[in-house]
């Protein structure tokens, strides 16, 4: 909604669109990484359908790589988009509404009563 009203170029909104969902698909994931590791802490007796080789080094190897991965992944999304007027406008909107859409997403999870 922001980058089409800050828009004037129809374009850059189909950019900024673009890339507010792949960057919001892509931090689910940087949370799902770590996640494995505390799961693999506290339940390791826990039977699962999948083994990864290694034991705890490669568990941490395969996290570490793998955020790594895709957050600097999504910082190329942070890039002017092509026909982009003004890429510090453009980087600070794409945060914000990042920022924003994590913030709702929060809100709305069910809490424990």
């Amino acid at each position: 909604m922001g980058n089409a009203l800050l828009s004037r170029n129809p374009q850059n909104v189909f950019w900024m669109i673009f890339k507010l969902s792949s960057l919001c698909l892509l931090l689910c994931y940087l949370a799902m990484f770590p996640a494995f590791l505390v799961l693999r802490q506290r339940r390791p007796d826990q039977p699962r359908p999948y083994r990864l080789p290694g034991g705890r080094r490669g568990a941490w190897t395969a996290t570490v790589v793998c955020f790594l991965f895709v957050f600097l992944t999504s910082l190329l999304f942070f890039r002017p988009a092509p026909g982009a007027t003004d890429p510090t406008q453009e980087a600070l909107l794409l945060g914000g509404e990042t920022l924003t859409t994590i913030v709702e997403g929060l809100l709305l999870v069910p809490r424990r009563g």
